[in-house]
């Protein structure tokens, strides 16, 4: 469940930076073309970040919750 959560923010995340600066073949996009985008893409931008913030924490849980392993008895 957390693992499907932490996707779907991340395409999320994903959609608000490509409506900020226009989508891009490369990972990272120039910072002119940010500059560019003016206050509106600074609030995508922000919004963003701030959902692909929820996706990271989206994670952990789903990747620590398959390999429980219990100490041996003494």
């Amino acid at each position: 469940m957390f693992a499907t959560l932490a996707f779907v923010l991340e395409v999320g995340s994903a959609v608000f930076y490509a409506a900020a600066a226009g989508s891009s073949s490369g990972l990272s996009v120039p910072p002119t073309t940010l500059l560019a985008s003016g206050p509106t893409g600074a609030g995508l931008i922000r919004w963003g970040s701030i959902v692909d913030m929820f996706g990271y924490l989206g994670i952990p849980p789903s990747s620590c919750t398959s390999g429980i392993v219990t100490p041996a008895p003494n």
